[in-house]
């Protein structure tokens, strides 16, 4: 079993979580009254209405749940970095470091080149696992391919690379 060198844990805080709060309590909030409004305008509220404003208001707690609870998991070990992004990825990806042809770890704008925070993929500048911030390790592979792992600990990941794959 292979020692781990570093793990970091990332979870969604400060003006992203707020921002994501506030987009699913707005469209909840619109399909609710979206459903509601035809019934009461005509007088009368049913059952199936007040059934489906209460399925919306539902997946919208669900969704709040989601995201509050999403974490980003990467671990390095003298043979892989393991990243996983929970709830969506029920396993570790695992990339063999004798796959990476270079890496390093920079600033970068998850709007302008991923389209945002998450699981992301740009035919530019390849996959993203990033959770929050604008600093990750970016990866190399000999195969062309291009990964970016969010980080909130850019010296010691730097640090950890560096022993690992001694460049």
């Amino acid at each position: 079993m292979q020692s781990v060198e570093f793990e970091e844990k990332q979870t969604a805080k400060g003006m992203i979580l707020i921002v994501q709060s506030i987009l699913i309590l707005i469209t909840t909030t619109i399909l609710t009254v979206v459903v509601i409004i035809p019934y009461l305008s005509r007088g009368r509220l049913n059952s199936s209405a007040l059934g489906v404003a209460g399925l919306a208001l539902g997946a919208g707690v669900l969704v709040w749940l989601l995201f509050r609870y999403m974490t980003l998991r990467t671990i390095i070990t003298s043979d892989y970095i393991a990243v996983q992004y929970k709830p969506f990825q029920f396993s570790p990806v695992k990339i063999k470091c004798s796959d990476i042809e270079s890496y390093e770890v920079r600033t970068y704008e998850p709007l302008m080149e991923y389209g945002g925070w998450g699981l992301r993929y740009s035919l530019i500048n390849g996959k993203a696992y990033n959770i929050s911030g604008n600093i990750g390790l970016q990866l190399y592979l000999q195969n062309g391919k291009k990964i970016l792992i969010g980080t909130e600990q850019p010296e010691a990941i730097e640090r950890v690379m560096q022993k690992v794959l001694g460049f």
